[in-house]
Order: structure tokens, then sequence, then C-alpha cells
């Protein structure tokens, strides 16, 4: 089984779960998230947060988000009165977070894809958002889906994405998927990449990265680092 395939079917099953870390929908905090919860939510909200503020939407502007699960950032973006699109392998969240869209529906769409093979034209974004989503795929894809970001993203915009740094409960749940239980084990193979790997596998003659945030957690642990390139 391939990993999208793994992924597809570890998210399908995990909607309520997973969207609960959000606040989406009328769910309690449950699941893998309840173990950890003490600052888990506020750690994912700041990243959010941190996520738009580094990306920007503007009136008129275009935002892909690559990975966007139930479009936990289409809300965010809409208000900003850009135009958001969504893309995920899971079906089951994005019916979710179509449901879930509001009187916002006319400025989204909602795409059943992976980040690898954009069904986009070239240059037809002006940002592109990657949250939670590099850290599902081998390290050699990185390069491939960067490239594949370019291509759909005009010149002059922004890519904003998060790469997972490796920790010791990354490092069980990343090399003993799927043997470990709930709440460490994750909906699929993980992944993580150092940020100075990130970096040498940047296309500096596409890309410039104008902005780096380091995100750590309990006991000062690295968590997330979220980055910012300008397409040249």
């Amino acid at each position: 089984m391939t990993d999208l395939k793994t992924i597809k079917r570890g998210f399908d099953k995990e909607v309520d779960t997973w969207n609960s870390l959000y606040g989406l929908g009328d769910s309690p905090i449950k699941g893998r998230y309840a173990f950890f919860q003490k600052n888990a939510r506020d750690r994912t909200i700041k990243r959010m947060k941190l996520s738009i503020k580094l990306l920007n939407p503007a009136p008129g502007m275009k935002i892909l988000d690559i990975g966007c699960g139930s479009g936990v950032f289409n809300k965010a973006i809409v208000s900003k009165g850009a135009y958001w699109v969504g893309t995920d392998v899971s079906c089951n969240m994005l019916i979710f977070g179509k449901k879930d869209s509001g009187n916002i529906v006319e400025k989204t769409m909602w795409v059943n894809g992976n980040g690898e093979t954009l069904p986009f034209k070239d240059g037809a974004f002006d940002g592109i958002l990657c949250i939670g989503m590099v850290n599902f795929l081998k390290k050699t894809r990185f390069a491939g889906l960067l490239n594949e970001m370019g291509k759909v993203l005009k010149t002059g915009g922004v890519i904003v994405f998060t790469s997972l740094r490796l920790d010791i409960l990354t490092w069980v749940r990343s090399r003993l998927y799927p043997k470990v239980p709930l709440p460490v084990s994750s909906p699929g193979p993980i992944y993580p990449i150092h940020y100075k790997n990130i970096l040498k596998a940047i296309d500096t003659s596409t890309f410039e990265c104008v902005d780096m945030i380091h995100m750590k957690k309990y006991f000062g642990l690295p968590h997330y680092t979220i980055f910012k390139l300008l397409k040249k």
C-alpha cells in the first residue's frame, strides 16, 4: 500500500478526532489529543495564526491550501477577501469541511487530490499553504512537492509550509508506526525533516526563503519549523 493510500485511510477514519484539535465541529477533544491536550491545542492555534500572518492574504488573492483536511484555514483567509482552494487525499475530511463552510461557500473550492500532482494551471495562485502535510511524505519526495507548488504559483507569490522536527516522541511515532497504539500513533507514517535539510532542498534559483520560525512544545523540545518562501 502506498503512503498516499495509507494516509487517506488514516485521515478518513479520524475526522472527528483530528478536527477536535482545532475546535471544529461539536465533538469534545478526544482520541490521541486528549492525552497531550494541556498545550497541544494552544500550540496548534498559535501555528495557525502565525501561518496566516506570514501568508498575508488580501482581497482578490487566490490561495491554495495543500493537505487542507477540513479547511481549518479557509474562514480566516476568506475573511481577508481572498479566495480559498483546498486539496486533500481524504474525502471524509473534505466532506466535513464543506458542510462546515457556512456562508463562505462561494469563495471556496474543495478538490480531492494531493500536492504531488496538482490539477491547476501554471501560475494560478497568489499564495500556497501547506501546513502539517510535508512530513507524511518520504523525505526524498519533498523537492518534487516543492517543484509542483512552484508551477502553480505566480511569480512574486509566497508559499508557507511547516516541517516537523525530530524529538523523542516523534522518533517513536515515526519509527514504530503503525505498531504503536493511539494516542502515540498517527494517521500515517511520519518522516521528520530537519530545517537545515529543508533549506538544502530548496531550489534557490526559483525560491528565496524570506522567513523561518522555529516552534517548541513541552519541555522546550523542538516541534515545527514554519517557512515562508518567495517565488522569484
